[in-house]
């Protein structure tokens, strides 16, 4: 999710899809055409431990990442119930 922190830059993209499915609301988040992505990093950042305990501890949901060569994937699951302030 660097292009979230960073911005875009010339050439890079983001496709966010979403929908409710059985009171769950299901999001992916793809970016392409940034730098190429080498795998998994050895370790957890602060900004992903941060998003994945909030969304399942608070979300009662899920986050899982697919680190593709040709850019990232995440993919969220979360009971939509639990999206209201």
């Amino acid at each position: 999710m660097r292009a979230s922190c960073e911005g875009l830059k010339p050439g890079e993209r983001v496709h966010v899809s979403w929908c409710v499915m059985k009171r769950r609301l299901e999001l992916t988040w793809t970016e392409q055409g940034g730098p190429h992505v080498k795998g998994a990093p050895r370790r957890e950042g602060f900004d992903s431990l941060f998003a994945r305990r909030n969304i399942n501890g608070r979300l009662n949901g899920q986050m899982r990442y697919g680190w593709n060569p040709e850019g990232l994937t995440v993919h969220l699951s979360a009971v939509a119930g639990r999206l209201n302030p």
